[in-house]
């Protein structure tokens, strides 16, 4: 939001040359800011503003995405790193997707590591197994095999995840000869709120390119059967677990180092 009179910059404003220099101008005044934050222009006046700043943030480019760094702390740098996927590399996505979720990151990022309910919310034809689970640090691991609902009957298959922080998650389904990939982001609106996106790449065989469509929109069609639980439901702190729900105390514990302070 512009320090001036707090119009928002992603609405209406332009990035601008200024002194050969990328800015980001104002879409209600004009005044422009550089990539340091500070004001380099205001079009009315030959002075500009010393004390109007806004915040920037690390940010890259990695596999077809544009991605920052925030936390509530803007001196602490970025704690893990996004590498480039060979696979994705280049590579275009066939389908794109996104959601608004009334949730926290947390809660529905949680599917991954809740296995059972695939077979119950999905319709998938047996409860899908964790197969390996890494959550060591900041970059999580997981490998899940699965029989997979297709039109030529169930095939079985694995999705092997690795989810770099909260922030993105780049999943391999391989679901007989074809290779299939998601790169998935999620990012807090709110406490209560959150954007999911979804992008799909499918990989270079016949079956692949052939697969991937109609796979991508089973996908769009199970998280939408999720939204209706996921905008209702209420966090439970200390769940009452089945055996084999061991996955989400592990996800839980990992994705507590995400959060700073009391939040």
């Amino acid at each position: 939001y512009c320090p001036h009179l707090g119009a928002n910059l992603a609405v209406g404003g332009t990035i601008d040359e200024v002194q050969s220099n990328s800015c980001v101008r104002c879409p209600f005044h004009g005044w422009a800011f550089g990539r340091d934050g500070r004001n380099v222009d205001v079009p009315y006046d030959d002075r500009t503003n010393g004390k109007a700043r806004i915040r920037t943030y690390p940010s890259t480019e990695r596999n077809g995405f544009v991605l920052f760094w925030w936390h509530p702390d803007p001196t602490v740098d970025p704690m893990w790193d996004i590498p480039n996927i060979d696979v994705l590399e280049g590579a275009s996505y066939h389908v794109r997707q996104a959601w608004t979720v009334e949730a926290p990151w947390q809660e529905f990022s949680e599917n991954g590591s809740d296995t059972a309910h695939f077979a119950y919310v999905h319709g998938s034809p047996r409860v899908a197994t964790m197969d390996e689970a890494d959550y060591s640090g900041p970059v999580r691991r997981m490998l899940v095999s699965n029989r997979y609902p297709t039109k030529r009957g169930p095939i079985d298959g694995t999705q092997e995840t690795v989810t770099y922080g909260p922030g993105l998650g780049i999943t391999h389904f391989s679901i007989g000869d074809a290779d299939i990939y998601l790169a998935a982001t999620q990012a807090p609106l709110s406490p209560t709120r959150t954007v999911a996106r979804f992008a799909w790449h499918y990989g270079d065989s016949t079956i692949s390119q052939k697969m991937g469509p109609s796979f991508a929109a089973e996908v769009e069609r199970q998280f939408n059967q999720d939204l209706p639980i996921w905008n209702h439901k209420r966090h439970i702190p200390r769940p009452s677990l089945a055996i084999n729900d061991g996955p989400i105390t592990a996800y839980r514990t990992w994705a507590r180092q995400f959060y700073a302070g009391h939040a």
